[in-house]
């Protein structure tokens, strides 16, 4: 069926308005895993091709970003009890240990990595560690802080969407009370 050029052209421009709108959306629904980085690929994809375009959705995208790096660093590291560290060694000293398997790749000793048995964490508090430990425990001092960090992110995530709901509800509750006081003084 052919068309005159101006209404091929209009049917773009509706198409084009529709996919925009919808686009918008799009990002409404999903702006939380594709901060987060676990939306799957194709939903990404489509949220970056509309980035480009809308301004709007960019700038919204942005705060969400900003809010949650904000929220990530806004909380002091906090060491756990010694409590837990008890609970945590005791429950692998419970738990029977699968045997390693021989890899080809490991160049050092073997024996800093064999434990008969799981010392108790008071012994470890105390005890000073060797020189082979200090060079190869650098990550225990900072795995528990970095892992902690994405669910910081996400508990931030999480406020501002939640915040942003606030807003909304507010806004229609006040929208809400002006439209009753105009229904009261037309009575």
């Amino acid at each position: 069926m052919n068309q005159h050029p101006a209404e091929q052209d209009s049917t773009r421009r509706q198409a084009r308005a529709f996919t925009t709108t919808n686009d918008c959306r799009l990002v409404d629904d999903a702006i939380d895993e594709y901060v987060l980085g676990i939306a799957d690929t194709t939903r990404s994809a489509a949220i970056e091709r509309h980035l480009l375009t809308c301004r709007r959705c960019a700038e919204l995208v942005a705060s969400y970003e900003h809010i949650a790096l904000g929220l990530a660093l806004a909380v002091p590291a906090v060491s756990p009890p010694l409590s837990a560290r008890a609970a945590t060694l005791s429950r692998v000293a419970a738990t029977p240990q699968a045997a390693p398997h021989p890899s080809g790749v490991f160049a050092g000793d073997l024996d800093i990595f064999r434990t008969p048995t799981l010392p108790d964490s008071s012994e470890v508090a105390t005890s000073a560690p060797s020189p082979g430990q200090s060079q190869n425990a650098w990550w225990r001092v900072y795995a528990a802080p970095l892992a902690t960090l994405p669910l910081l992110f996400a508990l931030g995530l999480v406020g501002a969407w939640g915040f942003n709901n606030y807003m909304k509800l507010n806004e229609a509750q006040s929208a809400i009370a002006q439209l009753d006081q105009q229904v009261q003084s037309l009575d």
